[in-house]
């Protein structure tokens, strides 16, 4: 029996001329594993997103099977991961993430709890269940958003590129369950959308699809006997990535280092930091998250791999010398300011055309002209997205694999002496993967320091060396002896002012803290309704001297709650600014009292007693207020924000306004600023990497340097809000 059935479908995203499937028809058993193969652009995800109903097509038909519908032993008929992970994260921790769907679904809470914990353990998770989503890697939201949908229980599963972040040994991992999954219910149905291979051939049949249409339609054993299909797809050679020119490792004779970390230490739990060289054994068995004491030279000429699991720090070792992160402890210094490419590729783009996005960088390098049209198709050649083919495309028609090269060409076309590249095959098919390894060693040929993080092991025996990382900390270099100190004709490394990207960064985590506190302990709901009788009664009282009394009794609040002094008076003095353009707008237009004394005067305006007091009692409403936001959210996590709100709001339940949706809501709205809060981060990022983020003083100038991250930002907000519509939907609120 069918699970369902295509025939003749076609369909093309809006203002697009060109059909993203053309004409697509076949049929899928039920309980069958089917492989969809493809590389970048083919329509795979255009595929997926008609199979589960997130697309309409224009025109044909798209039949799921009756009986899918039904909702059996708390299951649904259909669950999809999509592409990219972080769109797929909904709750602040993952504990509550992978709940999200069941309990959406009704289950109950010991089948809730059962699957979360199952899923978390598959992943490797499950020890880190009750820490922030925003302080996972990329590979890790992968797989927590894979988990969230198997907690669903879907009868047809679609994989969209699912684990295409994840490393070797999770991949497998994660690949072999599903087996089991499928095994244990023959009812179970998977399609795998991919441009692997070897995921493919975990499957039965095989389809094969290329510019919008079906190729090949068969099982695995007919797909390998003719290899022309794979060479179709991905040109020759799509599963080694070696080039023997490229790949030759000799010895380099004289070695000059383009780039040095030396001793350097960083954690993003700063509450984490080693403050005693004994603590070290134990804080890096419950390690999560950046490095500890590296000491690593890369060389101008060569091509070096960072490898290790999702989480190990290549990213952050990346992120540390570019400037990007401040290390706690250690130095970095480099032949030139180096330039990194991102993993996550969306937020790199900014211009409506491709060669105008490539020439973003060098344009605030002070580049014009026929230089500059030079650089950009340099670098659009060598990153295998030809200047004649794809400068006039616009960046939103891309295909995903088009936007990654497009952001790579923009880093080339900086002109660097050192090179980091962050996953820069991620997401990419085999043929792809081929040229950007051979776009690595171009650059090493010209003499650059090429860094590059990857999961993937061929690609790390493909450079000169490979570095591999867990926890942390180096475990094995197949380079000994090169990590001594080269520090001639290098300087340091810094980004200037990164205020605001911290800022961002703090706003992205939350400001809750784990602590031991009087605050702390309370019940969710008891602290809701402290929280709002100190913060309505310090915005409410008139009288001076019960506010001046009230005002010291909000700051025993918040220090009840073990609130940083000094983080308290940094945050008081962000304030000042406002209180102080507040003040003026009071002396200039609140009215004298009759009779009162006037301590100075100019034209209309005038200092009286008055006017001071509302001054004065408008600073300790503010500093009531800040005391008790302070207090509530340092103490209050996501999870008890919502519980409380949902206890407090359960009386409305009797007149049929239901709790759980304003409880649900609020989530949403929680879990949205974070979201734009990240967006805003990865946009400065790449703005500081490509000159056009240059932190200056001054009102007026601040104002004028945030105005090219307010369009990308407006656009990408549109497009993270869509993007979480879509995974509400596959999780079935």
């Amino acid at each position: 029996m069918a699970a369902f059935y295509l025939k003749n479908v076609t369909y093309s995203y809006p203002g697009r001329n060109i059909n993203a499937v053309k004409d697509i028809s076949f049929k899928i058993e039920k309980g069958e594993y089917v492989a969809i193969l493809g590389s970048n652009g083919s329509g795979k995800s255009t595929l997926a997103r008609l199979l589960t109903g997130f697309l309409e097509p224009d025109s044909g038909t798209i039949a799921l099977e009756s009986s899918q519908k039904s909702n059996i032993n708390y299951g649904v008929p259909t669950g999809i991961v999509f592409q990219s992970p972080r769109d797929q994260i909904v709750a602040e921790t993952l504990e509550r993430d992978t709940a999200f769907g069941p309990e959406n679904i009704g289950c109950p809470q010991d089948v809730t709890q059962k699957r979360t914990s199952n899923y978390l353990s598959l992943i490797d998770l499950l020890d880190r269940h009750a820490d922030k989503t925003a302080n996972l890697s990329l590979g890790q939201k992968q797989k927590l958003a894979l988990a969230g949908i198997l907690a669903l229980s879907p009868k047809l599963l679609v994989l969209d590129e699912a684990v295409s972040m994840v490393d070797p040994a999770m991949r497998v991992s994660i690949l072999n369950y599903l087996d089991e999954w499928k095994n244990d219910n023959p009812e179970r149905t998977i399609i795998h959308i991919t441009h692997d291979i070897e995921e493919a051939f975990r499957a039965n049949r095989i389809i094969a699809i290329d510019d919008g249409t079906i190729i090949f339609n068969d099982s695995k054993e007919q797909f390998i006997a003719n290899p022309k299909i794979s060479k179709r797809l991905f040109g020759s050679n799509p599963i080694s990535l070696r080039d023997k020119e490229v790949q030759d490792k000799a010895v380099i004779k004289d070695k000059k280092a383009g780039l040095v970390l030396q001793n350097v230490h960083f954690l993003y739990d700063k509450t984490n930091s080693l403050k005693k060289e004994t603590e070290t054994k134990s804080l890096m068995s419950n390690f999560h998250g950046g490095v500890h004491n590296i000491s690593l030279s890369f060389f101008k000429g060569q091509v070096t791999a960072l490898m290790g699991e999702s989480g190990s720090g290549k990213s952050t070792i990346l992120e540390l010398a570019s400037g990007l992160l401040q290390p706690d402890s250690g130095s970095i210094v480099a032949s030139s300011k180096p330039v990194l490419a991102l993993q996550e590729t969306e937020s790199a783009l900014f211009e409506e055309f491709a060669a105008d996005d490539v020439a973003f960088g060098p344009r605030n390098q002070g580049m014009s002209g026929k230089k500059l049209k030079e650089r950009v198709k340099q670098a659009m050649d060598i990153a295998a997205i030809p200047f004649a083919q794809y400068a006039d495309r616009r960046t939103v028609a891309l295909s995903g694999g088009e936007k990654r090269k497009i952001a790579l060409a923009g880093i080339i076309a900086l002109e660097n002496e050192v090179y980091l590249f962050d996953e820069p095959t991620a997401g990419l098919d085999p043929g792809s993967r081929h040229q950007i390894m051979n776009m690595l060693g171009e650059l090493a040929k010209q003499g650059k320091t090429v860094v590059f993080s990857t999961h993937r092991k061929e690609e790390g025996d493909f450079a000169h060396r490979c570095i591999t990382l867990s926890n942390g900390q180096v475990i094995e270099d197949t380079q000994k002896g090169t990590n001594s100190d080269f520090y001639k004709g290098l300087a340091p490394v810094h980004c200037g002012d990164l205020s605001m990207l911290d800022g961002l960064r703090t706003t992205s985590t939350g400001l809750y803290c784990k602590r031991k506190s009087l605050i702390h302990g309370l019940k969710p709901q008891t602290k809701y309704l402290i929280f709002l009788a100190v913060f309505i009664t310090g915005i409410a009282l008139q009288n001076f001297y019960w506010l001046c009394g009230f005002s010291l009794f909000s700051f025993v609040y918040v220090l009840s709650s073990r609130f940083p002094l000094k983080k308290l008076l940094i945050t008081f003095l962000k304030f000042l600014p406002w209180i102080a353009l507040f003040a003026a707008f009071q002396f200039l237009l609140f009215p004298m009292q009759a009779n009162e004394s006037v301590y100075w005067e100019w034209s209309f305006i005038t200092i009286t007693p008055s006017k001071i007091l509302l001054v004065v009692k408008t600073l300790l409403h503010i500093i009531s207020a800040l005391c008790a936001i302070s207090a509530f959210l340092y103490s209050t996590e996501e999870t008890e924000l919502l519980d409380g709100l949902k206890i407090l709001c359960k009386p409305l339940d009797a007149i049929g306004i239901k709790s759980k949706y304003i409880a649900m809501t609020a989530s949403l709205v929680f879990r949205f600023i974070p979201i734009l809060a990240d967006e805003a981060a990865q946009i400065i990022k790449v703005q500081i990497i490509r000159g056009g983020f240059k932190p200056t003083k001054g009102l007026m100038n601040r104002v004028k340097n945030m105005l090219p991250l307010f369009i990308p930002l407006i656009l990408q907000t549109f497009k993270r809000a869509e993007a979480l519509g879509d995974t509400l939907n596959a999780r079935y609120f």
